[in-house]
């Protein structure tokens, strides 16, 4: 496992984090219905709400979070574009802002959570120009952050998904990766089965949306470092069942198969994908962007 998997994985949807803790003056149903648009992949609907929530809460920092996640589900969609970069970093730096002006002994478990997700938004941008340098510069900002969600987690679910995902990638990085353990060695201390319990934890919790989120993770760690392909498999097809028109776990559920040599349920799979492909609410750039990944697949 990579420390860029464990940058990337600090990333995760902000829907989850939206409790009854929220202090939004937005209406939080309203935030809720967006962030259901993003993970079924209706992008146009979720613009128009993102659009109306932005013009009546300019300043919220749920609504800002709402918005920079709506251009991140494009941006890894095929749209990555300058301007969606642009629109992204812009809803960061509001947020950093609105909430590094609070005394951080103030800030709630929300608030908190949502300044973690900064730093790691900015990270995995970062990581897609193989910027690995300002990539750990910005992990390097959040750890600090992520240790005083520690004590947090049996209060605010949502933080057993960051502490999750912190102890079992942070001590892999730590055993496999000998030159990285000098600028490791300031970081909190971290285990792997800890880890691990944790994110299982995130998916037995009522909350559908950390479920998913917890469940994403659990099938990228299970396929890509403790290559157990059953249960990856277990946690793929919790996430197609959940949004099956999420292209992204479609296709995460077709490299599962292809892991697992079940050549016939593989190229049932891929015709999955390749039939969602023509869903109307997509855009030609989106089409190509997952033809393309199938194409690179098979060849």
């Amino acid at each position: 496992m990579k420390l860029v998997f464990f940058i990337s994985c600090l990333f995760f949807s902000v829907s989850l984090i939206m409790t009854a803790q929220t202090s939004s003056s937005a209406p939080e149903g309203e935030v809720y219905r967006g962030l259901g648009l993003l993970y079924d992949f209706q992008f146009k609907k979720a613009d128009s709400l993102t659009a109306s929530l932005e013009k009546s809460y300019p300043t919220d920092v749920f609504v800002q979070f709402l918005s920079a996640n709506a251009y991140w589900w494009k941006i890894i969609s095929g749209e990555d574009s300058p301007g969606n970069r642009d629109s992204l970093l812009k809803r960061l730096s509001l947020s950093e802002t609105i909430l590094l002006n609070k005394p951080k002994e103030t800030l709630s478990d929300l608030e908190l959570f949502c300044l973690i997700n900064v730093y790691a938004y900015r990270s995995r941008l970062e990581l897609l120009d193989d910027s690995r340098i300002k990539a750990l510069a910005s992990l390097d900002k959040s750890i600090s952050w992520v240790e005083r969600s520690f004590q947090r987690t049996e209060n605010y679910p949502p933080f057993l998904l960051t502490s999750g995902l912190y102890n079992y990638l942070m001590a892999e990085e730590r055993s496999e990766h000998v030159i990285l353990r000098p600028f490791l060695s300031g970081f909190p201390g971290s285990d792997k089965a800890k880890g691990l319990d944790m994110l299982k934890k995130a998916v037995a919790a009522n909350t559908p949306l950390l479920q998913t989120e917890a469940g994403y993770f659990l099938m990228r760690i299970y396929l890509e470092s403790e290559n157990d392909v059953q249960k990856a498999l277990e946690y793929a097809r919790q996430l197609v069942q959940r949004h099956p028109d999420n292209l992204i776990y479609q296709y995460y559920y077709y490299q599962v198969l292809v892991k697992g040599g079940d050549k016939a349920k593989q190229t049932q799979q891929q015709k999955v994908v390749e039939n969602g492909c023509c869903n109307p609410v997509l855009n030609e750039k989106q089409r190509a962007h997952f033809l393309g990944l199938l194409k690179k697949e098979t060849n």
